[in-house]
């Protein structure tokens, strides 16, 4: 259930205080706010895919030094 799940993993960005879990389609009205709706989600970027990779072994000599 979305109730259940915002309450477990916040939205961030200070919309958590917004919604008020009491009122019906609070939560609707907040998820609009940052591009998700029933009929579509707003995916921001330019859909070249950017990695970076670290190495567990870099890591390790990195926290050692």
């Amino acid at each position: 259930m979305v109730i259940r799940d915002i309450r477990r993993f916040p939205l961030g960005f200070s919309l958590d205080r917004k919604i008020n879990f009491e009122r019906r389609g609070s939560i609707t009205e907040v998820l609009k706010e940052v591009g998700i709706t029933k009929e579509y989600v707003v995916i921001w970027g330019s859909g070249e895919p950017y990695r970076e990779f670290l190495y567990v072994d870099d890591l390790i000599e990195a926290t050692v030094f």
